[in-house]
């Protein structure tokens, strides 16, 4: 092993292995006290603590071709950071959670992270409608009046609206990617992503350079959207929609959880429907958030 590597640099070996995700990895560092241990164990030791068998012989394979100092190399070129659950940069609400992330991606400016006091999740379906997205700039333009960054998960609909709102009104807003940090989607997002990038926003995800993303991927980021919040808002969305994944999470997680009312009629408004009947707040402008959540107010 190169010998440059420190101990925070193991992190990425274990972020990139597939098999070993937070609850895993979490029983590992509680075991053998230091991330190099754990990266070094013996299979002996490995299988000690019941990671099995196919799982044990795979991580031992890709020890031996993982060059961690290799990918380290790799991030610096490409301009992507990371962070470890043990930086004091790492988001403290998302330490509080069950499963946070071994190693959270990011590019823009690690300082902007450290700037966001009060962040609130706006999600919604990919297919809204113009209600929908007049009821999205209202609220996302209300709360950056109060100095709250808009997190979303940059997909279509709702999300997009969501951040290129907070941008427009000079806001700041955190996107959580399901993909690698380095893959944009959708395509069309492109330039949104270096907006988000090169203004006043941060994009991060927990998934490595180069992993596209799938049904498992996009729902798991939903965790760390709701994770990194306050409380998180439903705009539109029907009785399948993602946001209600991340509804969901964000209860999980002791955040609060607001609901955008719609037409009764419509498909869109499902979602809040189901959640404003199971206890969610009501949101029909920022102050509602606002105030539910106690944030002071900066005008």
């Amino acid at each position: 092993m190169n010998f440059n590597v420190t101990d925070r640099d193991y992190y990425l070996g274990f972020a990139f292995f597939p098999g070993i995700g937070p609850l895993r990895f979490k029983l590992l560092l509680e075991y053998f006290g230091n991330i190099k241990d754990a990266w070094n164990a013996s299979e002996k030791d490995l299988l000690t603590i019941n990671l099995g068998l196919k799982l044990t012989a795979g991580f031992s394979a890709f020890r031996r071709k993982f060059a961690v100092s290799d990918f380290v190399k790799t991030l610096e070129r490409k301009q992507i950071y990371f962070l470890v659950l043990k930086d004091k940069e790492y988001p403290e609400m998302l330490t509080q959670i069950a499963d946070p992330p071994i190693v959270l991606f990011f590019r823009g400016n690690i300082e902007r992270l450290l700037q966001m006091k009060n962040k609130v999740a706006v999600v919604g379906t990919r297919n809204m409608t113009d209600y929908g997205k007049r009821a999205t700039i209202r609220i996302v333009s209300g709360l950056v009046e109060s100095e709250v960054t808009i997190v979303s998960g940059m997909a279509l609909g709702i999300d997009t609206v969501a951040h290129r709102t907070a941008i427009d009104y000079n806001g700041s807003t955190l996107a959580v990617l399901g993909t690698g940090i380095d893959i944009i989607y959708p395509a069309g997002n492109y330039h949104l992503y270096w907006k988000i990038v090169k203004e006043k926003g941060l994009v991060i995800s927990e998934y490595p350079p180069g992993q596209t993303g799938n049904k498992m991927t996009f729902p798991a980021r939903n965790r760390i959207i709701s994770g990194v919040s306050k409380g998180v808002v439903v705009v539109e969305g029907d009785r399948k929609s993602g946001a209600l994944i991340t509804a969901k999470f964000a209860l999980e997680q002791g955040r609060e959880v607001f609901a955008v009312p719609g037409p009764i009629t419509s498909v869109n408004s499902q979602a809040s429907i189901y959640l404003m009947k199971n206890g969610a707040q009501i949101a029909t402008d920022a102050d509602d958030i606002v105030n539910e959540l106690k944030i002071e107010k900066r005008y």
